[in-house]
């Protein structure tokens, strides 16, 4: 698959209607048939809502659907991993977004949401790796990052969307702060 813009992704994650037709021009395995296809939407549906184990049924049943595309079904588990985030299960919602990355290797909101949910459970190692990625394939989580940490009051020296010391140091800080053991 091609490596896409954090605005597609997003299109694909949150527009339920269009994730087959999306997935598909983007040069992804055919749209699912309407079972798989209506169990994607509910799931992309609950992810938006605050029924986060509604959000983790539909998108399990989604991910059971024999006739999802690969891309769809990436993004199920991707949808699923926040629904688990959102539950506080972050062993589960880690493994939905490697899931997700093994699948859809280019889907740089799965390696940040992987590497939060690592942080969450006390790897920042791993976590720093993950978001690197995600920076590596879509350069606007810098800035992302740079600017959270700047209203948070870090002094990540110029919000320029690029990485430098200043900036990698604020967000070790960050993922170290995520770790409540």
């Amino acid at each position: 698959m091609e490596q896409i813009s954090m605005r597609a992704t997003r299109a694909l994650t949150v527009a339920g209607a269009a994730i087959a037709g999306l997935a598909a021009l983007l040069g992804a395995a055919p749209a699912a048939t309407a079972g798989g296809y209506e169990d994607l939407k509910r799931c992309a549906a609950l992810a938006r809502s605050t029924d986060a184990e509604g959000s983790v049924k539909a998108c399990t049943t989604a991910i059971a659907a024999k006739d999802l595309s690969k891309a769809n079904r990436a993004i199920a588990y991707y949808n699923r991993g926040n629904a688990h985030r959102r539950l506080a299960r972050h062993a589960a919602a880690e493994s939905d977004y490697t899931k997700a990355i093994e699948i859809w290797p280019e889907l740089d909101m799965a390696w940040n949401n992987r590497g939060s949910a690592r942080a969450k459970l006390c790897r920042p190692d791993a976590a720093l790796a993950d978001i690197k990625k995600a920076m590596e394939l879509n350069p606007e989580w810098v800035k992302h990052y740079q600017s959270a940490l700047s209203r948070a009051g870090v002094d990540v020296g110029v919000v320029d969307g690029k990485m430098g010391p200043k900036t990698e140091a604020g967000l070790v800080a960050l993922i170290r702060a995520q770790c409540k053991k």
